[in-house]
């Protein structure tokens, strides 16, 4: 049976394998942005539909993590990051979850931050 628990786990477990891996802001865990480049995640399931011959629940989502750098140091460290984060979650299957694609949106530049969000679009049938 799908459960938004098992999706952000299995996506969660997935992401802390990254190599090299900056710290990382978890949805609702107190976190306090270090001065350098971090990872902020959120996991946004979509509507299901219920259109297979079985009645299986088809669940589709976006699993966000977004590079947050320093603002005015340049894109390259986080653009590397944002790289390497695509090519980690470039596989099929993570459990149960499918990786469908996976999409970079342009940076978002604060007084603060430069932030560049990437979303893993994943589905679940269950």
């Amino acid at each position: 049976m799908y459960s938004i628990r098992d999706v952000s786990a299995a996506l969660d477990g997935h992401l802390v394998t990254l190599p090299n891996a900056p710290q990382i802001a978890w949805p609702n865990v107190p976190f306090t942005a270090p001065a350098e480049t971090y990872l902020r995640v959120n996991n946004l399931p979509a509507n299901g539909e219920v259109y297979t011959f079985n009645y299986a629940q088809d669940v589709p989502g976006a699993y966000q993590v977004t590079v947050v750098a320093e603002s005015s140091q340049g894109a390259g460290e986080a653009e590397n990051l944002a790289d390497a984060v695509m090519s980690h979650f470039r596989v099929t299957k993570i459990g149960d979850v499918t990786i469908e694609s996976i999409n970079v949106a342009p940076a978002v530049v604060t007084e603060d931050t430069f932030e560049i969000p990437v979303s893993i679009n994943w589905r679940v049938i269950d």
